[in-house]
C-alpha cells in the first residue's frame, strides 16, 4: 500500500531514511516525533510512504515542493508563510485566509504523488489537505481546540478552532489519541471516531528494573519535566513550588528541564530566580529528543505538571523506560495514560503540597517505586507499541479504502 503522511514532519525524525545529505534539505515541521516512529513501522511493514509536510523557510510565492525521496520513501517541502495574522510581504498572515496556500501546496504535493490513502495528522490544515484531495483519508486528531483556546487565548487560537470544527463537522474518518479527546471531539461530529494512541519511540526494555538499578535511582533523584511554552497550559509555577518544597527532605534531589522557555536565561529561569525557587533546578531548554531519551534513561522520575493533555508523548517515553510518571489527575488523556493511577501517580498539580507530598510518597518507598515502574512498562506493552500503533491504523486503512 502508498500511504500518505500530511502532517507536522521534521527532517531530522527521518533523517536515515533519506539517501541525500539533510543539510541540503529544508528542516520540516518539529514537535511531533512519533510521525517518524509511525513512518519507520509503516515502511518496515512493507508498505510505501509519502510525507507531505510545511517548512517555515521556504518562499510564500513558490508553491511547488521540494522533495526527497530513500527506500520505500518520499518527502515533500511545502511553504509555510512566517507570520500567523501579519503580512508576509503581499501574502496576508496565514490565518486570515484559514491556511488557503499552505493548503494548496499540500493539495499539489498529494496530487503529483497520488498515494492510495491519505493519513492526516492534526485538524486544521493538514487535515484539510487531505479531505480537498479526493483522495481516501483519515484524520486524526491530537488535541482538543476548544481547550487549546481556553489557555491560549488568541485571534490565532480562534481562527484555529473554526478551522478544526469545519473538519469534524464534514470530515468521513476520524481517529483520536484518546477516549478523553474521543468524547472532545464527539461534541461536534456525527461521525464514529476510532481511538489510536501516540507510539513510544523505543521499544520497552525487556526486564523490570532491578533491585540495585532502583536504589541508585533513589539514593541521588533526578527528577524530569519536558514542557514546551511558559504559560498556564504547562502550568510549571506549582511544580517548580513543590520540587523546592520536597528539598528539605531530601537536598541532594535536582530538578531537570527540558524544552522551549525553559533554557538558562528563559522565561522559567526568571521566574524561579525571581520566586527565590531556583535551587537544584537545571534548565537545558530546547534538546533534540534522542537526547531527552538518554536523560530519560538515566532519570528516577517524570513530573508532569500540564492542565491538559490528550495523550502527552512525554509520559509514553519515560514508562518505556520503567520511569514513574505523576501527572495531573484531571489533566484530559493523561489519568487513561497512566491507567487511572496504576501506572503512575495522579495528583492535583495545581497544589503544590499535593504535587510534594506525591513525590516524596513516590521517592521514599522503594515497593511503591518498584511497582509503579513494573506497571509503567506492562501499560506501555498494552498500548502504545510500534507494533500495535500501526497495525491499528492500517486495520482503518482498509477499511477506508473498503468504503
Amino acid at each position: 500500500m502508498k500511504i500518505g503522511i500530511v502532517g507536522p514532519v521534521s527532517t531530522e525524525s527521518i533523517r536515515d531514511l533519506l539517501k541525500d545529505d539533510i543539510k541540503s534539505l529544508p528542516k520540516g515541521t518539529s514537535g511531533a516525533p512519533f510521525l517518524g516512529t509511525l513512518i519507520k513501522t509503516l515502511i518496515n511493514n512493507g508498505h510505501q510512504v509519502s510525507v507531505y509536510t510545511l517548512d517555515g523557510g521556504l518562499p510564500p510565492e513558490e508553491l511547488t515542493a521540494i522533495t526527497a525521496s530513500g527506500h520505500n520513501f518520499k518527502i515533500s517541502y511545502c511553504p509555510r508563510r512566517k507570520h500567523s495574522v501579519r503580512f508576509n510581504h503581499k501574502y496576508p498572515g496565514r490565518i486570515l485566509d484559514f491556511y488557503y496556500r499552505e493548503i494548496k501546496a499540500l493539495k499539489l504535493a498529494i496530487a503529483n504523488d497520488q498515494p492510495d490513502i491519505v493519513h492526516a495528522h492534526w485538524s486544521y490544515e493538514y487535515a484539510l489537505a487531505a479531505m480537498y484531495s479526493k483522495l481516501p483519508y483519515l484524520v486524526t486528531c491530537h488535541d482538543s481546540p476548544v481547550q487549546v483556546l481556553k489557555y491560549m487565548r488568541s485571534h490565532y487560537r480562534f481562527g484555529r478552532l473554526l478551522m478544526a470544527l469545519f473538519v469534524f463537522q464534514k470530515a468521513k474518518c476520524l481517529t483520536a489519541v484518546s477516549p478523553y479527546l474521543k468524547s472532545e471531539i464527539a461534541k461536534f461530529t456525527k461521525t464514529a471516531i476510532y481511538v489510536v494512541p501516540n507510539p513510544t519511540p523505543i521499544e520497552p526494555i525487556k526486564n523490570f528494573l532491578d533491585h540495585t538499578t532502583i536504589e541508585a535511582k533513589l539514593s541521588a533523584p533526578k527528577i524530569v519535566m519536558v514542557l514546551n511554552g511558559w504559560g498556564p497550559l504547562k502550568n510549571a509555577k506549582p511544580a517548580f513550588r513543590a520540587f523546592n518544597q520536597f528539598l528539605k527532605s531530601m537536598p541532594n534531589a535536582t530538578l531537570h528541564l527540558f524544552g522551549h522557555d525553559f533554557q538558562v536565561g528563559g522565561a522559567a529561569q526568571q521566574w524561579a530566580t525571581a520566586n527565590n525557587v531556583e535551587q537544584n533546578i537545571n534548565f537545558h531548554g530546547f534538546t533534540p529528543n534522542a537526547d531527552i531519551l538518554a536523560f530519560l534513561d538515566q532519570a528516577t522520575l517524570l513530573l508532569h505538571p500540564a492542565l491538559e493533555e490528550c495523550c502527552p508523548l512525554t509520559l509514553i517515553e519515560a514508562m518505556s523506560f520503567g520511569i514513574p510518571v505523576i501527572g495531573g489527575k484531571s489533566s484530559g488523556g493523561v489519568p487513561w495514560v497512566l491507567d487511572d493511577g496504576r501506572a503512575g501517580l495522579l495528583a492535583d498539580v495545581s497544589d503544590p503540597q499535593n504535587i510534594a507530598e506525591k513525590i516524596s510518597a513516590l521517592l521514599t518507598d522503594k515497593q511503591l517505586y518498584t511497582d509503579l515502574s513494573n506497571k509503567s512498562l506492562q501499560r506501555v506493552q498494552l498500548l502504545f507499541t510500534q507494533s500495535s500503533v500501526a497495525s491499528a491504523y492500517e486495520d482503518i486503512y482498509l477499511k477506508t479504502l473498503a468504503q
